[in-house]
């Protein structure tokens, strides 16, 4: 059986926003030339892009005396993270970050304009933060997807944790039953033409009151494709789509999502609890996986490591 794993999930990285307490200490951005600090593997990086991620680091109670030193590390280990996501082809989309970091933004009570606002009055550019949120998720999918090809567990092994289980194998989950609405965007569309895109995503979703009649008004429209998705239960859904999935009602769609295809929402026809042992056998393998994943991660990263021309300047 195949591992569903949930060793690198993204919403541990957003427990930086624990240390933003100190948050509208208001500071003043130091300007200085930007100069190349650092060069991993032909790709450089400035003391400004190093400065920035040092007063993050200081603002999230990291670093120790010596932020920077722990500023220059994470962005060596990130500018080799992001480099092996693109040799995977790992994109992430400019929405699931700016997710992640309104969900930092909830967690300190503020909304994500005025958590911006307060990263700025401490001098600090938002999008330091966002960048590494960016690197965070891809590399999460990067290793999920290597350490599941590389490593499967036995039925014997998923039996035995479900026996110490006992009457806990059976969990309550939610099953949906989901279709996909794609407005569509052509590869060589103008900016216009992405433009008009979302405004028709967003007027069919505020048309869309049911699936029986909005599955069929969508089906007319031209431009738009609908797919079934079928019954899926909660832990079956990627991490990033389980809230806003949860969070729509029945007989609406998902708000527009940017993706190679053009603007997709999903349609939310069904949902129901359900008495299932799947959700058990998920919650299992991921705990089995968790400690092998990160160390999968950690060896990973150190044989990018050896094999990088790193140059400090």
């Amino acid at each position: 059986m195949a591992v569903r794993t949930g060793f690198l999930r993204i919403p541990a990285i957003w427990l930086v926003a624990l240390g933003l307490i100190a948050l509208f200490q208001t500071q003043q951005p130091a300007f200085a030339q930007t100069r190349i600090e650092l060069v991993v593997n032909d790709e450089p990086i400035t003391n400004y892009a190093i400065d920035q991620r040092a007063k993050l680091v200081r603002l999230t109670g990291g670093g120790g005396r010596n932020p920077r030193s722990e500023a220059q590390e994470q962005l060596i280990e990130e500018t080799l993270q992001m480099q092996e996501a693109k040799r995977n082809g790992v994109r992430v989309p400019d929405a699931q970050v700016n997710s992640a970091f309104a969900d930092i933004a909830q967690r300190v009570k503020l909304s994500p304009s005025n958590f911006e606002k307060a990263l700025l009055q401490n001098g600090v550019n938002p999008q330091t933060l966002k960048d590494r949120l960016r690197t965070q998720i891809a590399w999460a999918q990067v290793v999920r997807s290597r350490y599941s090809s590389s490593r499967s567990l036995t039925e014997q092994d998923l039996i035995a944790t479900l026996r110490e289980k006992g009457s806990e194998a059976a969990k309550d989950i939610t099953e949906y039953q989901l279709d996909r609405v794609i407005v569509v965007v052509p590869k060589n569309a103008s900016g216009g033409e992405a433009s008009r895109a979302q405004a028709k995503a967003r007027q069919l979703r505020s048309r869309f009151t049911s699936c029986a009649d909005g599955l069929s008004l969508a089906r007319e429209l031209q431009g738009v494709v609908v797919k079934s998705v079928g019954r899926r239960l909660a832990n079956e859904l990627p991490d990033e789509m389980q809230a806003t999935i949860e969070e729509t009602s029945v007989g609406r769609l998902t708000p527009p999502e940017k993706s190679d295809e053009g603007y997709v929402m999903i349609a939310v026809c069904a949902k129901e609890t359900v008495r299932s042992t799947e959700a058990a056998i998920q919650e299992v393998q991921q705990e089995i996986a968790g400690e092998e994943g990160e160390l999968f991660s950690r060896q990973y990263l150190r044989n990018l490591r050896k094999d990088a021309v790193i140059e400090r300047r």
